[in-house]
């Protein structure tokens, strides 16, 4: 999953898009649905909605990144931050990009809503916004992924693993590789496959 975010141009990568197609931004592609379709992608692809969590986005020219539905200002994806400024959006599907302008190297923030902002909403208006301006942008450049910072580091990885493996409809079928009928020989290289230890040019370069 992670591979798939930011290898992009990857032989891997673009055959799955050219098969499932992208979700919004690129960063991973559309659930697989319906009985067929490649098995392994598709179990990777269901641990998408666990491993998502883990991550935020660092912004650069904002073009790939969603305002209001991804993380990339504070810890959480500001329309659950800002409920009531989200409901009002005039564009709840708008990228960083589009409400974003540099100028003369300063960042300024235009977020247009479908009404007038009331008095009572003032204070909420000025947190937002307070937000917006203390958030750091790179100014150019690609949009990225990155792990969420945590003081528990340790936990927090090993959480993630022990939430994808308990989940049954986004761990990865093992015993499938082992029970199957076929030559041993297959189901260890598959195995050794899904683990990263296949010796392919990648790893013959480290």
């Amino acid at each position: 999953l992670w591979r798939y975010a930011t290898e992009r141009e990857s032989l891997c990568r673009l055959v799955v898009e050219a098969k499932y197609d992208s979700l919004s931004g690129g960063w991973c592609s559309k659930e697989v649905v319906g009985p067929f379709g490649v098995g392994v992608w598709k179990h990777i692809r269901r641990g998408w909605s666990v491993f998502s969590r883990y991550l935020s986005f660092d912004v650069g020219d904002g073009s790939l990144i969603s305002f209001w539905h991804d993380v990339w200002c504070g810890t959480q994806p500001l329309k659950d931050v800002f409920p009531e400024l989200f409901r009002i959006a005039r564009c709840k599907e708008a990228r960083v990009s589009d409400n974003m302008e540099i100028s003369n190297g300063v960042v300024l923030w235009n977020v247009p809503f479908s009404r007038a902002v009331q008095d009572w909403e003032v204070e909420v208006v000025l947190t937002f916004f307070g937000m917006l301006y203390s958030s750091r942008q790179r100014q150019g450049g690609e949009d990225c992924i990155r792990w969420i910072p945590s003081k528990r580091k340790m936990f927090e990885v090993r959480s993630f693993f022990h939430e994808l493996s308990t989940s049954g409809a986004s761990s990865f079928p093992w015993r499938s590789i082992w029970k199957v009928k076929v030559p041993m020989r297959v189901s260890f290289f598959v195995w050794t496959a899904a683990l990263g230890k296949i010796l392919t040019v990648d790893n013959l370069r480290k």
